[in-house]
């Protein structure tokens, strides 16, 4: 998704966040994971609103480590 998404990544404040703590945070368009360095453009909260439509039925596992990784990534 970070490439789909990479340019919402640039304007994230905090690039480091685990995905768990983004979770427990709320990741709908309106909730508190979304933090930005500006206000969002129409066109960048669309982008925020297909992110958030992808991530509606994400679910956490205790047992798979809790980071993004590259989809290109062979790991």
């Amino acid at each position: 998704m970070w490439v789909k998404f990479s340019h919402l990544f640039d304007l994230a404040m905090d690039k480091e966040c685990k995905v768990a703590d983004m979770w427990r945070r709320g990741w709908a368009v309106d909730g508190r994971a979304w933090e930005w360095r500006r206000r969002l453009f129409a066109w960048e909260e669309e982008c925020l609103r297909e992110c958030s439509v992808l991530l509606h039925n994400f679910v956490l596992k205790e047992s798979v480590s809790d980071k993004w990784r590259w989809l290109l990534d062979p790991c």
